[in-house]
């Protein structure tokens, strides 16, 4: 079945895609399909406020074709500010979802990002859960400015359909806006921490606790010192960002 028209609530400038995941691999198989680069970005409160601060990354994220609410302060935020429900749709379920998708339709993928160690054991894992995935190519997360050309061109000579950027924010969005026209990749998304949640270097929350909305503090838990500031400072921030625009008139754009 085809996907329905994407809808697009806007927040804080930034449209956000009403899409299960079942219709946002709808949509990236469309994409694919289209053979025009495309990028699938992703919005969280740490994000939100990222961007607030960082007009490249706002015009990275918002410019993307596919934008995703990753985290429940996004879900909770268009709620607040546009008075409807949305779907989670993380970046990890999404990468696997599509990995089956390729191994299936007999896509190619590129990987890009983590370690080389995290790398080689998350393709052994893939490898198993789909034989037959086709791997385009890959390189490790550690290259400087320099690199950067020749990696483009590697990218691009591979004739990868996917490509998967795991890297921090705003370091992957920034990286895929500024070369994804350049990689002629139909389909180019950043995955963050994806690569070592599959390779097993990091733990996910069960089932359960992602169904919850807890998922962050499963998160939290294991790494506290660095991402307190996260959850406990920044989506605080968040917080109240949005509660004020939710009772400032005319400070969210209404469909």
């Amino acid at each position: 079945m085809a996907p329905k028209a994407p809808s697009r609530p806007s927040v804080f400038a930034c449209p956000v895609d009403d899409l299960s995941l079942e219709e946002a691999v709808g949509r990236v198989s469309e994409l694919v399909a289209a053979r025009t680069p495309a990028r699938v970005g992703a919005v969280n409160a740490a994000k939100f406020m990222m961007m607030a601060e960082d007009p490249a990354l706002h015009r990275a994220v918002a410019g993307s074709e596919v934008v995703l609410p990753d985290g429940v302060g996004a879900v909770w935020a268009i709620r607040m500010l546009r008075g409807r429900g949305i779907a989670r749709v993380t970046g990890i379920d999404l990468m696997e979802r599509l990995v089956a998708e390729a191994a299936a339709r007999g896509w190619s993928v590129y990987f890009l990002g983590a370690k080389e160690e995290v790398q080689v054991r998350m393709l052994e894992v893939l490898a198993e859960r789909h034989p037959g995935l086709r791997v385009a190519g890959r390189h490790h997360g550690y290259f400087g400015p320099a690199d950067e050309p020749a990696l483009v061109e590697a990218i691009r000579a591979s004739g990868a359909d996917l490509l998967f950027v795991a890297m921090g924010t705003p370091a992957k969005e920034l990286w895929i806006d500024r070369h994804f026209q350049a990689l002629g990749v139909p389909v180019s998304m950043g995955v963050g921490g994806s690569f070592d949640v599959i390779a097993g270097a990091v733990k996910r929350a069960p089932r359960w606790i992602q169904n919850a909305g807890l998922e962050w503090f499963y998160r939290f838990i294991q790494e506290p010192t660095r991402l307190f500031h996260r959850y406990f400072v920044v989506s605080l921030q968040f917080f109240f960002k949005v509660l004020a625009a939710r009772f400032r008139p005319g400070a969210v754009e209404r469909p």
